[in-house]
């Protein structure tokens, strides 16, 4: 029996020696480092897909394309046209010309009292929730010579800020949701309120609907949604409680994508208001700030960790894509044809190109490691397999 487990030891150093050659343990350490969870498979290969060049299902190239400094701390941003706007935090409103990618430049700026949180461009006007000094709104007609034109002063924090028409809605902090009447952009008056347990931050609107995000620390967190249909009257109609902090959201078709601290990223099916309900999720870390979608595509805003990409073509079943680190703090995002602008905190604009490619791509692999269970594929940094799950691990090139 002794004789028969130093054979099994001996058998099983020996097999553990031979799969080292196979694995690069550095870069294993590496990623466990910033990922402590499995990426979602983004191939699906048959074993008989071993030659030089394998079919994938989808390919992202996401690079630099330029940047721009800010003198603030970039926290916002909304894209229209050749122009980026950028709520800059104690920088105020920093309008930055995008229309040459390799050399954004900034065109004009607006002092703005309080902070600049979040933005968002309507018309011929920028509305930036400004903190302690409410909404703020400012003509943008002339990039190089933005004006502000009219404010109000809600009773609460704003952070968060979405416009429909002739009305502003703005995510006041403890103060819940605060509509108001913007027909008159030098003279913007308070319509209608509704109060919302917690600290609310993020804000969509959608046809006669609102959506907001709140957390109460201990208490619960989540998403809230209000009718707006009568706007001196809102009423809440449905809620979903997450398990983390809901800081938060953007609105696709019949679904919430919520950033929700401590969980993730969230999917809250809202085709029926009254009973919102999760569809699906995604682990995150709890830097995670802000994020957009095009497409099949969410694009995360992570703090120092940069821009993470999500497949939502199922919402019930996302997967992990790829990522992008920034030089700064990540903090909010703006798409724009195959171009994402990243307000990155300290660091300013970072503008990045991105292309995705479908059902087309080819990889070349460095190196094809293949068993009865699964074979891996290793090209760059992209590992491709046949299985449900890819370990982070990377194969080392021969």
């Amino acid at each position: 029996m002794f004789r028969r487990s130093i054979l099994f030891s001996i058998i099983f150093i020996f097999f553990f020696s031979a799969l080292l050659c196979f694995v690069d343990i550095s870069y294993a350490n590496e990623l466990s480092e910033w990922e402590p969870y499995p990426y979602k498979v983004i191939s699906f290969l048959s074993e008989e897909q071993t030659d030089i060049s394998t079919g994938i299902n989808s390919a992202i190239d996401i690079r630099k394309a330029g940047s721009c400094a800010t003198p603030g701390h970039a926290w916002g941003i909304a894209v229209k046209g050749n122009y980026a706007y950028v709520a800059d935090g104690p920088g105020g409103l920093q309008i930055i010309d995008v229309s040459n990618p390799a050399s954004p430049k900034i065109t004009g700026s607006c002092a703005t009292p309080g902070h600049a949180w979040g933005i968002t461009v309507n018309g011929n006007y920028a509305y930036v929730a400004g903190g302690p000094r409410g909404l703020l709104i400012i003509d943008v007609r002339d990039p190089e010579n933005p004006i502000l034109v009219g404010d109000y002063d809600t009773p609460g924090y704003a952070r968060g800020v979405a416009v429909s028409g002739n009305h502003a809605y703005l995510a006041d902090g403890a103060c819940g949701l605060q509509i108001i009447d913007i027909s008159d952009s030098a003279n913007p008056v308070n319509i209608g309120s509704h109060k919302i347990l917690g600290n609310c931050r993020g804000i969509s609107v959608v046809e006669n609907f609102v959506y907001v995000t709140s957390y109460v620390p201990g208490q619960g967190s989540g998403l809230q949604i209000i009718d707006v249909a009568e706007p001196e009257n809102p009423k809440q109609v449905g809620n979903y409680e997450t398990s983390g902090f809901a800081y938060t959201l953007a609105i696709n078709g019949t679904f919430a994508y919520l950033i929700d601290w401590g969980s993730g990223l969230r999917v809250i099916d809202i085709n029926d208001p009254e009973n919102p309900k999760q569809a699906g999720g995604f682990p995150l870390s709890w830097f995670a700030r802000g994020l957009a979608i095009s497409g099949n595509y969410a694009f995360i805003v992570d703090g120092y960790k940069g821009v993470r990409i999500m497949n939502i073509e199922k919402p019930e079943d996302i997967i992990y894509a790829g990522d992008y680190d920034t030089p700064g703090y990540a903090l909010g995002i703006s798409t724009s044809d195959n171009y994402l602008y990243v307000a990155d905190g300290e660091s300013g604009l970072q503008l990045l190109t991105i292309n995705i490619s479908d059902n087309s791509g080819l990889v070349t692999p460095d190196k094809i490691l293949s068993d009865t269970d699964r074979i891996l594929i290793r090209s760059g940094h992209n590992v491709y397999a046949n299985c449900h799950l890819i370990l982070p691990f990377g194969i080392k090139n021969s």
